[in-house]
């Protein structure tokens, strides 16, 4: 699926949709596995530790992210179609009838899209 590069118009879309959906991650939740580096005294297993811990800390926040927004979609529905018609060149109509698989194509893409990490580590701030 082609997903064209953001624009303006595109990212106050996307945050009228997180508003919207109220999604947002609880980073704090995901800090107490980290504590548990600290009494690691060997700096190369510190290291791994730390790696590790990020993936699976990133790992996390992305499903909790994911279920709430699945959870939410119903809350802007009318966004979520104009973003992907905005994005992909569909008419609104097509948009409607797209199917589950087409649609977590659409988002599985549009998160490898350049830019679109740029504005959620923004839209967190």
């Amino acid at each position: 699926m082609i997903i064209k590069e953001f624009d303006l118009e595109d990212v106050f879309l996307l945050s009228e949709i997180i508003e919207k959906m109220n999604l947002n991650v609880e980073i704090e939740k995901y800090m107490d596995s980290k504590k548990i580096i600290d009494f690691i005294e060997n700096n190369e297993e510190k290291e791994k530790q730390e790696e590790q811990l990020g993936k699976e800390m990133f790992l996390k926040m992305g499903l909790d992210l994911g279920v709430k927004f699945v959870k939410r979609m119903h809350k802007a529905k009318k966004e979520i179609k104009k973003l992907i018609s905005d994005l992909t060149g569909k008419p609104m109509k097509e948009v409607s009838k797209m199917s589950l698989k087409e649609i977590k194509t659409f988002f599985m893409e549009l998160v490898k899209t350049e830019g679109f990490e740029d504005f959620l580590s923004q839209a967190g701030e």
